[in-house]
């Protein structure tokens, strides 16, 4: 099965912008990609960002799910 975890990275409260990670899993095991992008602290991208980040990606057929660690990512720029 494969499925992609999407989690933000260390920032500071006086960033402008948060790195965002999508991590592509195939079970049971095999890490098949990285994607990278960037958020903006407090802002109101994540979604959009997220959205932007699997369409292009090849990785994303096939996917069963998209796991995330709460809806907040880059300080309160909510998914």
């Amino acid at each position: 099965m494969r499925v992609i975890a999407v989690d933000d990275g260390a920032f500071t409260r006086e960033d402008a912008t948060a790195p965002l990670a999508a991590v592509v899993v195939s079970s049971p095991q095999d890490v098949e990609g990285v994607l990278l992008a960037r958020v903006t602290v407090d802002g109101d991208d994540a979604t959009e960002t997220v959205v932007e980040l699997l369409a292009d990606s090849p990785h994303r057929v096939g996917a069963r799910a998209l796991l995330v660690d709460g809806i907040a990512v880059g300080g309160f720029n909510l998914l």
